[in-house]
């Protein structure tokens, strides 16, 4: 098993090999416990591992809104490494869940012009009405620090991703400036 030291996780033995860490941070990211999975996912932050790709990509559909952002977090600390999974994450931009959108925008933007092909379903995101409400209601009373725009309000996390994704994206620019007009204020 994993030791944990402060907020990370580490290897309990030089003699501990990579593989059997990997086997290990793989169970953690299924685990049942939100905590348990946000701790491992903060491990890849800086250290992405790709043979825990496709489960760190599962987090980022996760129901906790704190486990979706750990799991943006950690794969877009990872630069290019992501790249081949940007068709994988890319798919759930058309999810039912808006938080699962807005960690897959935040991904895919940190794949800057890696990420071009997909600049117009992210610009979809630009009409999206919505809110994540919950983000909210946990921060109100201090649970939770307040999640940033672009992790719950699909058309901050497009306007933001968008001129990262170089001239695909930045020809969506008027569409991202009618949003100064927008009735939510995160969003102007």
């Amino acid at each position: 098993p994993l030791w944990l030291k402060g907020n990370a996780l580490s290897l309990p033995s030089p003699f501990y090999s990579a593989a059997m860490a990997a086997v290990e941070m793989s169970r953690l990211l299924v685990s049942e416990d939100p905590a348990t999975k946000v701790r491992a996912l903060e491990s890849f932050v800086g250290a992405y591992d790709a043979s825990c790709g496709d489960s760190i990509c599962q987090c980022l559909a996760d129901g906790d809104m704190l486990v979706r952002e750990a799991a943006a977090r950690a794969l877009a600390s990872a630069g290019d490494s992501v790249l081949p999974m940007a068709e994988q994450i890319a798919k759930l931009l058309v999810s039912g869940d808006m938080g699962a959108r807005c960690a897959a925008v935040e991904v895919l933007g940190a794949l800057a012009s890696g990420a071009a092909p997909y600049a117009t379903s992210i610009a979809a995101l630009l009409q999206e009405d919505v809110q994540d409400a919950s983000a909210a209601a946990l921060a109100a009373p201090c649970v939770a620090k307040k999640q940033k725009d672009a992790l719950r309000i699909p058309k901050c996390a497009a306007a933001e991703a968008l001129p990262k994704l170089g001239p695909s994206g930045r020809s969506f620019a008027a569409a991202v400036a009618k949003l100064l007009d927008d009735k939510l204020p995160e969003v102007r």
